[in-house]
C-alpha cells in the first residue's frame, strides 16, 4: 500500500509491506541486510531536511513542504 498526505509543514509518503520478509524465518538475513540499504536513505533525507521512519513493515518518508 502507498499513501501520500500533507501534514503541514511536511509532505508524507507512507508505504506498507503487504508481505514482510521478516515473517519468514528463512529470510531473516535478507531482512537484516535490507536495513543497511536504508542507512543511505536516512542520511540523504537528513541532508534534505527530511526523515525516514521505519519499523520493517511500514515506512514513513517525510519531506519539508515546498
Amino acid at each position: 500500500d502507498l499513501e501520500v498526505r500533507v501534514e503541514r509543514p511536511w509532505v508524507v509518503l507512507v508505504a506498507s509491506a503487504d508481505r514482510p520478509v521478516a515473517e519468514h524465518p528463512d529470510r531473516h538475513d535478507d531482512w537484516m541486510a535490507s536495513g543497511h540499504g536504508l542507512w543511505v536513505a536516512h542520511q540523504l533525507l537528513h541532508r534534505m531536511g527530511g526523515r525516514l521512519e521505519d519499523d520493517g513493515q511500514v515506512w514513513r518518508l517525510s519531506l519539508p513542504e515546498g
